[in-house]
């Protein structure tokens, strides 16, 4: 058995799955995004605001994310296995999960409120959330390096580690 064996991959209709949940969520961000009047600089301030433990909790996240046992566990205890559609729900309403944990990240509180938060925010926890439920990212390290771009852009100014 070949070292790459023992990993864990996921299929190609996972993939095709998640990525169709990916690309609709895609859509209501850019949707959302261009409805609203958000810079990009705004945007990228954001990003750059991202505590570092944060940012590491978001890759970590992504890695478990990507393997396909914690998914068969799930399934296990829901009962799925009748229902694939119930699975791809579960995982969208992962997603949700990720979205407002990320929204509560960048505020330090969670208001669920439509106009509490700037379109900003809801854009870079969006793109957070996406970024765990999106297939096969799980072994780069995206959301990390892009938080560094943000940090060098800005000159350090948003830079915090808690």
């Amino acid at each position: 058995m070949a070292p790459d064996d023992k990993k864990e991959k996921t299929t190609f209709k996972d993939i095709i799955i998640r990525g169709a949940i990916t690309s609709v969520c895609f859509i209501a961000i850019f949707w959302y995004g261009s409805n609203t009047s958000v810079l990009f600089s705004d945007i990228v301030a954001t990003f750059a605001s991202i505590p570092l433990l944060v940012v590491l909790a978001v890759e970590l996240v992504d890695k478990i994310a990507d393997k396909k046992s914690w998914l068969e566990r799930l399934s296990e205890i829901v009962d799925t296995k009748k229902n694939k559609s119930t699975q791809y729900l579960i995982m969208f309403g992962g997603a949700l999960i990720i979205y407002f944990a990320a929204l509560w990240a960048l505020t330090g509180t969670l208001t669920l409120g439509l106009g509490a938060d700037s379109p900003a925010l809801k854009i870079v926890a969006g793109l957070l959330a996406l970024y765990v439920v999106a297939p096969e990212t799980g072994s780069v390290e995206f959301i990390l390096w892009a938080w560094v771009a943000s940090q060098i852009v800005t000159q350090f100014q948003h830079f915090t580690i808690m």
